[in-house]
């Protein structure tokens, strides 16, 4: 026994005493030493001649808690996807021996890959123990902590330890279609996304293999989606410096039918097996259908179609091709039943003498004829004729032969006959060949000229007439303006002249050295002082247009509405006061003869120029006092002028101070009437 241990009373019994003892041993403190089996023994006295006895052997197991685990990697690791690294987690000295596990970053336990090494050291009952997890990190590892715990039954909680995972993977993508459905030509746009580490990657997008052209970036923009695209491939590969990742997408566009392959005309016998075939693209799948001709009932589905032939199933038949959305396309085949030919030529046909001349056969025959043949008034044409050349050209149902002659005469007119065979039989018919005169055809000829020429006069006067009137819409427009404009002079200097000239028969045609001489090149004005102010006419010779001033017409004639201008001094002619009657003229001989005026003129007045506006003759100048006939009064045109007795106008109408603008040479043509302004 150490020394250090206290022995006290043990339970002993002893046969022969009858006395009872306890003795206890206690260990104070529990060290490793103290680890290890005890005995109690108890003996006799010196005096006694017993033996000493022995108690069982007591174990006491000693226990302690292991240091604190480590992870031999220390608490962070950089490692790359897929890449085998071994974590290592020591567990030291610990009595019994520690238990080590692993946890994910989700706190789920690691089994696989793990090993465990235990060390016993020298003093024979500690132990150290070595965990080592094989592991090959995914990208979930990333920014996760491995942790590795130790517990043995000195502890009642397990101490645990932790590394950080910094995961580098190569890209993890994914592609994805914005459009549930593409329609054809409509614009289509993927999109890529891509987790990677490190983050700097590269885009690169890839149409059924082949490179797309873009900018590379998370988007791909195909601008129009034909019906090729269709179930093409489309790949985004994404690069980093790990690796590189990718994924695609299968297009589905959308696209109206479209028959690749007609159904092809079938020529079968009576019992044949008949099958039409009608090769349809188009997406969704194309729901195809089969008529027949002239009525809408389905016959059969499907891009094929079987039936067994007898005379009432020859015909067209119709393959119609629908896709929802799109509008249905068709296709038609011919089911002929096979049968000696039958020739359906006009009988009667027409060729110009001298010309080409070409006689057709045309001949329904299933199947084609073999041999066709021509003969003219009962002998075969004879194919060298350097004149006479056939052409067969095939036609569905059967065929079409040309008899083509050049340069005919009259020995190639009248019957032929056309001869059609084949498998199951002939058939023939005559043709007449007749004359065509050139008088018909002339006819025709003539006939659409002159047709357009007479359409193109039409246009052409129609034009015409457009054009004119639209001429004097405009014209009509700027007389309107230009009298707007000299009705607004008028109202504002309110010194308009206008005159009424009455019908004077008897008067002749003033002396030609009296007319107005138009020669001059200039205008002259002549000057009116009107309240001091000069106001300027014009004389009619310095007008150059004869528009405005046409030359006079011989008397009696109609001067289309244009009256030359004429002297009004027979008509007026009053007497100025202060003023002379050579004075008293506008036109003097001197031009620029100042006329003192004191008042208003009323032929100013609108309503005196114009007859209609005037409500009396009240208004009206006085009779010309010059010595001449008074004219104040009514004038009738005749072979002698009639003047009507002179009237005297009562003081009244008499103003002192009205002036008026007469002429001393001016003379009135017979039978004109006038008004000048």
């Amino acid at each position: 026994m150490p020394s250090s241990t206290s022995l006290l009373a043990d339970n002993f019994q002893d046969e022969w005493m009858t006395r009872k003892s306890t003795f206890s041993l206690q260990i104070r403190p529990v060290t490793l030493e103290d680890d290890g089996r005890f005995q109690c023994q108890v003996s006799p006295g010196p005096e006694a001649a017993s033996m000493a006895i022995r108690s069982r052997y007591a174990t006491l197991a000693v226990t302690i808690p292991p240091e604190p685990p480590q992870i031999v990697q220390g608490s962070h690791l950089i490692t790359t996807e897929d890449r085998e690294v071994e974590l290592e987690c020591q567990s030291r000295a610990g009595k019994p021996a520690a238990e080590i596990i692993w946890l994910d970053g989700d706190g789920n336990l690691i089994t696989n890959n793990v090993e465990v090494f235990k060390e016993v050291l020298a003093d024979g009952k500690r132990t150290n123990v070595k965990s080592v997890l094989k592991l090959s990190p995914k990208m979930h590892y990333h920014n996760k902590n491995i942790t590795c715990q130790a517990q043995n039954a000195a502890e009642r909680s397990p101490r645990s330890v932790s590394l950080l995972m910094e995961v580098k993977y190569a890209p993890k993508v994914t592609v994805t279609l914005e459009q549930e459905r593409i329609a054809e030509l409509e614009s289509v746009r993927l999109s890529c996304h891509a987790d990677a580490n490190p983050p700097n990657v590269i885009y690169k997008w890839y149409i059924n293999d082949e490179i797309a052209h873009g900018d590379y970036s998370t988007e791909l923009i195909i601008a129009s989606a034909s019906r090729q695209l269709n179930d093409a491939i489309v790949k985004c590969e994404v690069t980093n410096a790990v690796g590189k990742g990718e994924d695609n997408q299968t297009l589905s566009v959308h696209y109206s039918p479209e028959i690749r392959s007609r159904p092809a005309n079938v020529e079968a016998d009576i019992g044949g097996n008949v099958t039409l075939r009608c090769d349809v693209n188009g997406n969704p799948e194309p729901e195809i259908s089969w008529t027949f001709e002239g009525s809408r009932r389905v016959l059969s589905t499907g891009p094929a179609y079987t039936f067994w032939m007898n005379h009432d199933m020859a015909g067209k038949y119709t393959c119609t091709a629908r896709v929802p959305g799109f509008a249905e396309v068709s296709a038609d085949a011919h089911v002929f039943l096979k049968g000696p030919p039958t020739v359906r030529s006009k009988r009667i046909q027409f060729g110009l003498e001298g010309d080409t001349v070409r006689i057709e056969c045309v001949a329904f025959a299933i199947p084609r004829p073999s041999k066709i043949t021509w003969t003219h008034r009962g002998y075969e044409i004879d194919a060298g004729d350097p004149y006479v050349t056939f052409n067969n050209d095939p036609l569905p149902d059967g065929v079409r032969s040309t008899l083509i002659i050049r340069e005919a005469n009259d020995k190639y007119f009248g019957s032929y006959n056309c001869s059609v065979a084949n498998d199951y039989g002939m058939d023939a018919a005559e043709i007449i060949l007749r004359k065509e005169t050139g008088n018909l055809q002339l006819l025709f000829i003539s006939a659409g000229v002159v047709g357009g020429i007479v359409l193109l006069i039409a246009c052409v006067m129609v034009i015409v007439v457009c054009q004119r009137r639209s001429n004097k819409k405009v014209e009509e427009g700027d007389k309107g303006d230009r009298t707007s404009k000299q009705s607004d002079q008028t109202s504002n200097n309110d010194s308009d002249l206008k005159v009424d000239i009455r019908t004077a028969s008897s008067l002749s045609n003033p002396p030609e050295s009296e007319q107005w001489d138009d020669s001059s090149e200039r205008i002259t004005p002549r000057a009116v002082i009107t309240n001091g102010d000069a106001m300027y006419r014009y004389a009619p010779g310095d007008y150059t247009d004869a528009q405005c001033f046409p030359p006079p017409k011989a008397e009696g004639h109609n001067n289309n509405g244009y009256v030359p201008y004429v002297d009004y001094g027979r008509d007026y002619n009053p007497a100025f006061a202060g003023v002379s009657n050579s004075q008293a003229s506008l036109y003097a001989t001197n031009p620029h003869t100042v006329i003192p005026m004191t008042g208003i003129d009323p032929r100013f007045s609108a309503a005196y120029g114009n007859p209609y506006l005037r409500s009396s003759t009240t208004s009206l100048p006085p009779p010309h006092l010059n010595g001449g006939l008074a004219t104040y009064g009514s004038v009738r045109s005749g072979p002698a002028p009639q003047v009507a007795p002179a009237r005297t106008p009562p003081p009244s109408a008499v103003s002192p101070h009205s002036q008026y603008i007469v002429s001393n040479k001016a003379q009135l043509k017979p039978g004109t009437l006038a008004t000048h302004v």
